[in-house]
């Protein structure tokens, strides 16, 4: 999930913190990532097996994760990145890194959060391994904490 400003808005915030994923029971927790692009993403593995992370085509990285250690993943470029385990290769990771100044993470009970954001006109946008495209347009007021609900279903056969 994130947000295009519709106009001018203030001055573009600091990157922040990195977005934080485990791998756990023979998965990612989350198995799907938005960060702002030239962020980056923390991969900690909390197994007791070693793993050897890549990403193809344009943005080819690999990446090592040492049981109970972490690595980086760099996201200089914006655009979807797809993480695969060379080992286990049904273990799996979506990064999007955002163009786009004002991005969050959907969580595993469905709920996200963006913020601060500059108060302006926003289009809302989504992002997902299956879907990416426009939402709808929103306002946010200066010193509010707004909450917006989405629906989304699958298109129909």
């Amino acid at each position: 999930v994130y947000l295009v400003p519709v106009g001018t808005v203030a001055p573009l915030p600091s990157i922040g913190g990195p977005a934080v994923v485990r791998w756990r029971n023979g998965a990612f927790e989350p198995d799907s990532v938005a960060v702002r692009q030239g962020g980056h993403v923390e991969i900690v593995n909390d197994g007791a097996l070693h793993h050897r992370l890549f990403t193809a085509g344009d943005r080819a990285m690999q990446l090592h994760l040492a049981p109970h250690g972490a690595d980086d993943l760099k996201l200089g470029a914006g655009g979807a990145a797809h993480v695969y385990c060379s080992l286990h290769p049904s273990e799996y990771l979506f990064v999007y890194a955002s163009r786009e100044r004002y991005v969050g993470s959907v969580q595993p009970d469905g709920t996200w959060s963006i913020g601060p954001v500059a108060p302006g006109d926003y289009r809302l946008m989504l992002w997902s391994p299956s879907a990416d495209g426009y939402v709808r347009t929103v306002r946010i007021w200066p010193w509010t904490v707004q909450t917006q609900r989405l629906r989304l279903e699958p298109e129909p056969n």
